[in-house]
């Protein structure tokens, strides 16, 4: 590959850095169409090297330092990014994936800056997958991504997930946008390309959820697990709980959101259910009574299904 000697000082298109960088369009998601740029490389390619860049955009502003060795960028201090504004794109790309309740994050200006820290960042920079299937690797794969991330959004706004929105008492049929202020820390550890966080807590008007899980980056699957207190559900899916013995309108009941990336619908998680209550619960009751119930309410009712 190319070995790169070079200093730059000044206004450049994002598209341009996410080439030389080799980020597959995540920097311009971030920053915007054009920044102004500090960029210092020194012997730089895919095997070696180093670089150092400042990016200053009206959305956002961005610093990284570090080497190149063997095919990845390690870097040599905290990456940092302060986002006065957060995209479409960012939102569907980053935000909604670890954060299956909500959907459509948007800051403004006027909300405050959000700040993204990755510390102990190696991310692979050799492109090693092969999407057209002509003999020639055009995409990189993040399987070799890993890193510490701690993501603080301040006040952002948001809509409820269509998916979720159906299920729960105080969003069915409002699922308008709304500032939180506050908004928790999303603590990540990314190893392999897979990302997983602890379990989160996250008020919701009278209401709080918990989520937690993991995403594989490189596959683009989740598995993750939301707690939803009982008293929160529609009285559809309320109702086949709370006749389960040992449950009280404040227990916190499990659904599993497990396949692709914005397309899995949520499960009643019924084995972490029957661990975290103290009394036995009939398990095929729970799995048939509010899988068909969910099933009615998103789109789809499985005892109507015809046997193959």
């Amino acid at each position: 590959s190319a070995v790169i000697d070079l200093d730059v000082d000044g206004s450049l298109p994002t598209p341009l850095l996410d080439a030389f960088a080799g980020t597959d369009g995540r920097l311009t998601d971030l920053l915007g169409a054009a920044v102004r740029a500090n960029l210092s490389a020194r012997s730089f390619s895919s095997q070696g090297g180093t670089l150092t860049a400042k990016a200053e955009a009206p959305r956002a502003d961005a610093f990284m330092r570090g080497r190149v060795e063997d095919g990845h960028f390690i870097a040599s201090e905290p990456v940092t990014a302060r986002l006065n504004e957060i995209s479409q794109e960012l939102s569907a790309g980053v935000l909604e994936p670890i954060m299956p309740f909500f959907a459509r994050f948007e800051k403004r200006r006027e909300d405050g800056p959000a700040m993204v820290t990755v510390t102990d960042l190696r991310a692979p920079l050799e492109k090693s997958i092969d999407t057209n299937r002509d003999g020639t690797p055009d995409k990189i794969s993040l399987r070799g991504l890993n890193a510490d991330l701690r993501i603080d959004l301040g006040s952002v706004r948001y809509d409820t997930n269509d998916l979720f929105g159906a299920i729960l008492k105080f969003t069915k049929n409002d699922a308008r946008g709304r500032l939180f202020h506050n908004f928790p820390p999303i603590i990540a550890r990314i190893r392999d390309g897979v990302a997983t966080y602890d379990r989160t807590r996250f008020p919701i008007g009278e209401f709080a959820i918990e989520t937690s899980g993991s995403i594989d980056l490189a596959a683009q699957t989740m598995d993750l697990i939301v707690h939803v207190p009982l008293a929160a559900l529609v009285t559809e899916v309320a109702g086949v709980f709370q006749k389960v013995p040992g449950l009280d309108v404040m227990t916190m009941t499990p659904f599993r959101l497990k396949g692709p990336i914005g397309k899995a619908k949520p499960e009643p998680a019924v084995d972490i259910l029957l661990k975290e209550i103290t009394t036995e619960a009939p398990q095929r009751f729970i799995e048939q009574g509010i899988g068909g119930v969910l099933d009615k309410l998103l789109g789809g009712d499985k005892s109507k299904e015809k046997p193959k």
